[in-house]
């Protein structure tokens, strides 16, 4: 199998962290649909922790998910306490 790394194909595509760019969009949809076609599994690696994002991969037709990375996660959850305070 495979592991799209989003920040990796973004960088290769000089469009650092724009993964809703036309260019990368394409590429992402052509090396799965590559992976499908040759029994390959694809996963994907989703950086901002959106459980949502975990389904529309799926759907997708990943069919590995690696989610976010620990700081994104800790870094979401404090802006959320911090909302929650300043009410």
């Amino acid at each position: 199998g495979y592991l799209l790394g989003p920040y990796d194909l973004s960088a290769s595509l000089n469009k650092p962290g724009e993964f809703d760019s036309k260019e990368f969009k394409l590429c992402e949809k052509k090396v799965l649909k590559s992976a499908i076609r040759n029994s390959i599994v694809p996963g994907v690696h989703i950086v901002n922790p959106d459980y949502k994002l975990i389904n529309k991969s799926l759907k997708y037709g990943y069919k590995s998910v690696v989610y976010s990375v620990d700081f994104k996660i800790i870094i979401n959850d404090i802006n959320k306490s911090l909302k929650k305070i300043k009410r």
